[in-house]
């Protein structure tokens, strides 16, 4: 496998692991999430980003005053319905790709211990 796909790889299983991190800290936050309840857990998602196609699942959740139907964790992260990674958390993940890559070529050239 090449550096680059390695990189990307381990890109996309950061974000995916810190989209359902968030998605985990609301479901646990019955405070800030008064009025909406869990309707459905594990709702499949995918998002195509310049490093590759990024999957999780969050928690759909209904709220009872207001009929209102939303993912609370896409909220949290700016994630709307027909969405690919804003910009900025694309840059977030880009910087982490070329930090991956200078450091794989400092090992190959002998320069990181």
């Amino acid at each position: 496998m090449m550096i680059k796909e390695r990189c990307d790889n381990l890109a996309v299983a950061m974000y995916s692991e810190y989209l359902k991190e968030v998605d985990r800290q609301v479901r646990n936050d019955l405070e800030n999430r008064k009025g909406w309840v869990v309707n459905k857990r594990r709702d499949s998602r995918s998002i195509l980003s310049i490093m590759g196609n990024v999957e999780y699942e969050r928690t759909y959740y209904h709220n009872e005053g207001t009929g209102e139907y939303r993912h609370l964790s896409d909220d949290v992260c700016g994630i709307t319905p027909m969405h690919a990674l804003r910009h900025s958390s694309e840059r977030t993940l880009w910087r982490t790709h070329v930090i991956c890559r200078m450091e794989r070529r400092a090992n190959s050239r002998g320069g990181a211990q």
